[in-house]
């Protein structure tokens, strides 16, 4: 269940997207019936969020007119392209090898979609001790608590000051997310419009500039996407389906760095904790009606 806070985040973005749009003039009638706002609580937040852009510049309250505004400011940004380097990404090291299929660079967000109980949380602690010497890593955790955490983490049999992370319990709170660290919210909860979680995502990834957001979403089992649908993946530059034993590149936009993009699956076993390939990549077998697949057999 989405928190207030969090609710309170997606009608803020929602507000500063929708206001950006108008070309004319708009009051309180045109947001609250454009954004479906019926509760009290909802109209104040957006009429706060209406509030700080005018501090910022962003809108301009109607003088003559109460309750009344328009879209004042210039924010275009310079994309200096022809300056950048694009060997100047983020040298994650991925379970599985998946550094070799993409490249992940400085505000990416990635995507992973798994099934309950099936390798999930065990996928990220995989990531953490590949990772934790050469990054700042902040893991949100809003299902496990300290006991569920050290079983999992006990595992590797390595002694518990061995491990370098931080971790917290996600409460919604974006402020609080460091921009230039590897931050993994495991898992952010579908709110019950389900197309918010698009939002909710795209107001973390604004909070990330030099680090990288990694967000864990529940899948249902055979599933294309996960909780939330499309509207998940879409500021994912990549997103993974994770099943037990078998994760499939659900989105890759940077596929030109794989080799063989068309090989989007592999398989895999966990050794007290760790992914262990049992298949190379390759492009997942498709069920004829009789039961028999064409293409690869691991």
């Amino acid at each position: 269940m989405i928190t207030k806070h969090e609710r309170d985040i997606v009608i803020e973005y929602d507000v500063e997207q929708w206001s950006k749009e108008q070309t004319a003039t708009f009051g309180l009638r045109d947001l609250f019936d454009v954004l479906q706002l019926p509760s009290m609580a909802d109209r104040q937040t957006a009429i706060n969020a209406l509030d700080k852009l005018c501090k910022a510049g962003v809108l301009e309250a109607d003088a003559s007119r109460p309750n009344r505004w328009s879209y004042v400011c210039d924010d275009r940004e310079v994309i200096d392209w022809q300056h950048a380097d694009p060997d100047n990404y983020v040298r994650l090291l991925w379970p599985l090898s998946l550094e070799a299929k993409t490249r992940i660079f400085h505000g990416n967000i990635i995507v992973i979609g798994g099934v309950t109980g099936q390798g999930k949380t065990s996928y990220i602690i995989d990531l953490i001790h590949r990772n934790m010497d050469s990054f700042k890593i902040d893991l949100w955790e809003t299902d496990l608590g300290e006991p569920d955490t050290a079983y999992k983490i006990d595992k590797w049999g390595y002694p518990r000051d061995f491990w370098k992370f931080n971790m917290w319990r996600w409460r919604g709170n974006l402020r609080l997310i460091d921009p230039d660290a590897i931050t993994i919210i495991d898992y952010l909860q579908a709110p019950d419009r389900i197309w918010e979680i698009g939002r909710l995502i795209s107001s973390i990834k604004s909070r990330i500039l030099n680090g990288v957001g990694i967000i864990c979403l529940q899948r249902s089992p055979d599933a294309p996407f996960s909780e939330g649908g499309k509207y998940a993946y879409r500021d994912a530059q990549l997103a993974l389906n994770l099943s037990f034993g078998k994760c499939v590149i659900a989105k890759n936009r940077f596929a030109e760095a794989d080799p063989d993009p068309q090989a989007d699956t592999i398989t895999y076993d966990l050794v007290r904790g760790e992914f262990h390939p049992t298949s190379s990549w390759h492009k997942e077998v498709k069920e004829d009606n009789d039961g028999r697949g064409k293409g690869y057999r691991p």
